[in-house]
């Protein structure tokens, strides 16, 4: 190419795009004088074409870097818009979570206390020696104050039957078995039964025939005190009569 410009003009050789050094029109004029001089022989002519196509080859060359340049950079931009866009939707929805009044953190239920266990009354066994009264008050006061340890019938039933031993026992067998007819429902009826088959029938006359007979002769007030008011309270006196007996 540089000895085409020299051999076809005097002076600068011909340039059909424009140097950082020149201005447009200078380019212009210079590759126009070029022409001119270069189409008055074919070699030149053919010459000036192969030159023309090559620097048209290099504007689509530079055309198309540059397209592929601002693609990059058009890509480059949405993108840094969508991490904009995430970045201020995350700050958003952060903020708006601190804005919200924050429901208390639930507390557990605090567990259940049982009740002080109540000491067991003794096995009642039916023996002379033992007062049915007696145990009946203290298995009815059991089931009621550990009511939380023995909370449906059939721990109750169960308890209950564990008190009981010896002859005593064969009065609840019958009703205690699997294929029973009339079984127990309730420990209810299981301390009705005992208290049928043990207690006095007649509790109230065999109080008032004991009280009939009831004198402190020898022995000390205190121990008079206390049966007087044992029978007493079976009889349900008034506080008059009690005085008078007294």
């Amino acid at each position: 190419m540089a000895r085409l410009n020299e051999d076809l003009a005097p002076g600068p050789g011909p340039r059909l795009s424009t140097l950082p050094t020149e201005t447009a029109e200078d380019a212009v004029v210079c590759s126009l004088d070029w022409l001119k001089e270069a189409v008055k022989t074919p070699d030149g002519l053919d010459q000036a074409f192969q030159l023309i196509a090559a620097t048209v080859r290099e504007c689509e060359q530079l055309r198309e870097n540059l397209q592929a340049r601002t693609q990059a950079y058009n890509t480059q931009i949405e993108e840094l818009i969508a991490e904009r866009d995430q970045l201020n939707s995350e700050l958003l929805q952060a903020l708006r979570q601190q804005a919200m009044p924050r429901s208390p953190t639930p507390q557990p239920a605090p567990a259940a206390v049982k009740s002080a266990k109540i000491p067991d009354p003794p096995v009642f066994t039916g023996a002379e020696d033992d007062d049915i009264d007696n145990w009946l008050s203290k298995m009815r006061s059991k089931l009621t104050a550990n009511a939380d340890h023995y909370n449906t019938e059939a721990l109750k039933k169960s308890y209950v039957e564990n008190r009981v031993g010896g002859t005593a026992s064969k009065h609840l067998a019958p009703r205690l078995r699997e294929n029973a007819t009339n079984a127990y429902t309730t420990a209810a009826q299981m301390l009705e039964t005992l208290e049928r088959v043990y207690a006095d029938p007649d509790r109230r006359f065999t109080a008032l025939m004991s009280f009939r007979k009831l004198y402190q002769g020898r022995q000390d007030f205190n121990t008079f005190w206390a049966e007087f008011q044992r029978l007493s309270a079976e009889l349900d006196f008034s506080q008059e009569t009690l005085i008078d007996e007294l």
